[in-house]
């Protein structure tokens, strides 16, 4: 991706260039009009998007190229839009877009963390700020939470995916609101991995934040 206006602007051209000969040699740095012959082409655009904080594509195995985007609508009539980013597709040729079908409300409105499954059929989010973790299925747009919002906590580790259908990730307890590492499966459900590991082993992978006590005034 390249910003269109500062380099932290989240308004960024998604862009496409080819790397590599069909040799399998890096194509060579171009200079001045040289062109062709294993030398870097210009890129190609594909789309532009208002993308979170981390710009981040995500190549499926089929070609396609998977990223989150805020939609808005010109002229924009709100100075502050409703959050509400959304998941969509550029198609493996580079000639159409099209947005992943998920209801309203039921993906989290932090994008910033995708994992995308090994098959590319499922995309697993996770909501750093509140710890939420979905899994979205690619074709459909079905949409679970594996993982339930807290709002008091914060997610400090990216899920992992064991195989195409099981994903690992981090979560509360829900019996002692304590950090664990879970196993969800798409035929199983979830349970925990880490019920019998030492407490200390998974404390970094959430961290909870708590209120700043009040400060006593002079009277």
């Amino acid at each position: 991706t390249k910003s269109l206006g500062q380099p932290k602007d989240s308004l960024q051209s998604i862009q496409q260039i080819t790397v590599m000969q069909e040799s399998g040699a890096l194509m060579k740095p171009s200079r001045g009009s040289r062109s062709g012959g294993g030398h870097l082409p210009e890129a190609r655009l594909l789309a532009l998007a208002i993308m979170p904080e981390r710009a981040a594509l995500h190549p499926l195995p089929d070609g396609r190229i998977l990223f989150a985007s805020q939609p808005i609508t010109l002229p924009v009539v709100e100075s502050r839009p409703k959050l509400e980013p959304l998941l969509h597709l550029i198609a493996a040729d580079g000639q159409s877009l099209s947005t992943i079908p998920t209801a309203p409300g039921d993906l989290p409105t932090d994008l910033n963390y995708m994992v995308v499954s090994p098959d590319g059929k499922r995309v697993a989010v996770v909501e750093e700020a509140t710890d939420a973790v979905a899994v979205v299925e690619v074709s459909s747009g079905k949409t679970e939470i594996i993982s339930a919002p807290h709002p008091n906590w914060s997610c400090e580790t990216v899920p992992a995916w064991k195989s195409a259908t099981e994903l690992t990730f981090a979560a509360l307890d829900e019996k002692t609101h304590a950090p664990c590492w879970m196993l969800w499966s798409a035929e199983k459900g979830k349970r925990s991995l880490s019920s019998q590991w030492p407490a200390a082993a998974m404390h970094d992978w959430l961290s909870e934040r708590r209120p700043e006590p009040a400060t006593k005034t002079s009277p």
